[in-house]
């Protein structure tokens, strides 16, 4: 049960569901830049299709359940764009839709500890000085949010 025999979604599908759940064109248009970047990196790092490498991620998982290659593989991915000189939060942004991709259209499976294990993620030099918002500042933005479905959820 190797494939597409487990109903994974296609890279279509994916950016469907992100648009579907999102409503957001912008969420669309992150999705399709990270997985864009996704792509480019396992070419060039090992001149294989993301698609191919999925497979052989999850052909590993399949023979040994606790292997850590997929965390291995975002961790260089993150590295890689950090190199290419992206922000903080964009590596987070790529990282963690290229995430649920492995997930979606992979079948790999990664926990928040084993991201936070393995995957080196970049910390914004601001976070010191950020201040969580207060009870009035999060109502008056959810009050003024253009979909009504977030307005509504909260």
């Amino acid at each position: 049960m190797i494939g597409k025999s487990i109903n994974l979604f296609s890279k279509e599908e994916f950016f469907e569901k992100i648009f579907r759940r999102s409503g957001s064109t912008s969420s669309l248009k992150i999705a399709k830049v990270s997985i864009n970047w996704l792509d480019k990196f396992s070419l060039g790092s090992f001149e294989k299709d993301t698609d191919v490498i999925m497979d052989e991620i999850r052909k590993e998982m399949l023979d040994n359940p606790h292997d850590v290659s997929a965390m291995i593989y975002l961790d260089k991915f993150s590295t890689f764009l950090q190199n290419m000189d992206k922000s903080s939060s964009a590596v987070k942004g790529y990282v963690g839709f290229a995430k649920k991709y492995l997930r979606q259209c992979g079948g790999i499976r990664i926990s928040g500890e084993d991201m936070e294990d393995y995957v080196t993620l970049p910390i914004n030099q601001d976070d010191e000085e950020l201040k969580p918002l207060t009870k009035k500042e999060l109502k008056l933005l959810v009050e003024n949010t253009p979909n009504s479905r977030r307005r509504h959820s909260t």
